[in-house]
């Protein structure tokens, strides 16, 4: 078969594309290849990393509980059951019932002090045990942070946010003291790391998962129990058959709230009033009322404040009530007050919203004396501006980054209307530390662009759920 000279110079210039475009699909491997070098490096051994990273953050925690905690309890006046959630623990592992002395008590939720109860149970004392348990809380949370952080966005971003995580002040200074925040800041991430697994799977097996950690973090604190109709409509934006992820979603509340329930009904049977997992939430709204008229007496000075709001409250209720029913942990107190709440919201709104803007920046910050407040300010108000720049940078090219904003909104502005301690910040400071982290990325990012004249072409970082650069 012959063929004609423009035949033989078609097949050669086919051949010529046909080579052109191997060479492209080549290239373009190989550069995949490298920017997934890149974007792992230096975690590319990612077993060898979590360890690495868990042993320093648990080294860190035992470090401070043990040898520099001890030496600082007297001259700080700090201690390390200042809430008595061991000495409830205790009396409830010994048969005298969930009470922190006499009668029983609705002023705690189970979730924690259960944790406490088993190592009480095991070990025969609290301490060393419980403060071992808090620091390895401590470093599991770190690692959950990475697992958050590399589902959402890359691993390199993943690791850096969980050192960043293991060697955070603040998650450090509250370590060995027996307080609930740091033990809901782990069941909180669990339980936000499952949702965003369920918004990217719409899976029944997640959903059954998330509501069993959303459960356990409402019994913990009850603040837990509403954050779903927050977080719900933020998951079911953008997604897919929406009737059917809504009827997965319904799953989640029926599982948290069969897990809250049963103490509902214990709650019901030792007070006669319907508290779904602890009261004192009304005592502490009428705290922090008193608390911002009266915050310029003493400001920054958490233990005065806190002391003098518990004597606004026996004076409130008047010369009539004992005073083992005016205490802040006494049993259906909530009741008591709830008229002057009722007064406050209607009759004075403009002074609740004036509370709630003045409190949202005192929720990062605020501690027992001045010195300390102004040296956790000095901590937070950078991380604060940091993870402003990365949650604005994340929002418009990822979905779960929106989940994690909304988390932290929730709690700032739910405990900036009641009442705020710094240490209440605690249990969203990993997704602070994320977007700071990412901030950080982005600032670097910006800042070489700007120094380059003539930029290099740039590897973008590709969002699981959405496809665009994370820059």
């Amino acid at each position: 078969m012959s063929w004609s000279r423009s035949r033989v110079v078609e097949a050669q210039h086919n051949l010529g594309l046909a080579n052109a475009a191997e060479c492209r699909i080549f290239r373009r491997k190989e550069s995949t290849k490298k920017v997934s070098a890149e974007l792992d490096w230096p975690f590319r051994r990612r077993g060898r990393f979590l360890l690495m990273m868990f042993l320093l953050a648990l080294s860190l925690r035992v470090a401070f509980s043990f040898l520099l905690f001890p030496r600082l309890q007297g001259s700080l006046n700090l201690g390390s059951d200042p809430d008595l959630f061991g000495q409830l623990a205790m009396n409830w592992v010994d048969g005298r019932g969930f009470e922190f002395y006499t009668g029983a008590s609705t002023h705690r939720g189970p979730g924690y002090p259960s944790m406490l109860a088993a190592i009480y149970l095991i070990f025969g004392d609290l301490f060393p045990a419980s403060i071992v348990a808090q620091c390895i809380i401590g470093a599991l949370t770190c690692l959950a942070l990475f697992f958050l952080a590399s589902r959402l966005f890359d691993e390199r971003l993943a690791g850096l946010a969980a050192l960043a995580c293991a060697v955070h002040p603040l998650l450090i200074w509250y370590t060995p003291r027996l307080r609930y925040e740091y033990f809901l800041g782990l069941v909180l991430l669990l339980a936000i790391l499952w949702t965003v697994r369920f918004q990217q799977s719409a899976r029944r097996r997640d959903a059954l998962v998330m509501g069993l950690f959303f459960g356990y973090g409402a019994l913990t604190n009850q603040i837990v129990l509403t954050l779903p109709l927050v977080l719900f409509p933020v998951v079911l934006f953008g997604m897919r058959d929406r009737k059917r992820v809504l009827g997965l979603m319904a799953i989640a509340i029926i599982v948290m709230m069969a897990m809250v329930l049963p103490w509902t009904i214990r709650n019901y049977l030792v007070s006669g009033y319907v508290i779904p997992v602890h009261s004192g939430g009304v005592a502490q709204f009428i705290k922090g009322n008193w608390v911002e008229d009266h915050y310029s007496e003493a400001p920054m000075e958490s233990d005065w404040l806190d002391i003098m709001s518990d004597k606004y409250i026996v004076d409130l209720l008047g010369e009539g009530v004992p005073a083992s029913q005016s205490n802040i942990r006494a049993m259906g107190l909530d009741q008591k007050l709830i008229p002057y709440a009722v007064d406050y919201l209607a009759n004075q709104p403009d002074r609740f919203i004036k509370k709630v803007l003045v409190q949202i920046p005192r929720f990062w910050f605020l501690s027992e004396t001045r010195g300390k407040s102004m040296a956790f300010a000095a901590i937070q108000f950078p991380l604060i501006i940091l993870a402003l720049i990365g949650a604005w940078f994340s929002l418009r090219r990822n979905t779960g980054a929106r989940v994690l904003l909304a988390t932290i909104l929730y709690f700032n502005l739910v405990y900036a209307a009641i009442y705020v301690e710094g240490r209440y910040s605690t249990p969203v400071m990993p997704y602070m530390i994320l977007f700071a982290t990412l901030g950080v990325l982005v600032l670097a990012d910006r800042l070489a662009r700007w120094k380059t004249p003539v930029m290099a072409p740039r590897s973008e970082v590709i969002a699981r759920d959405s496809g665009d650069s994370l820059y």
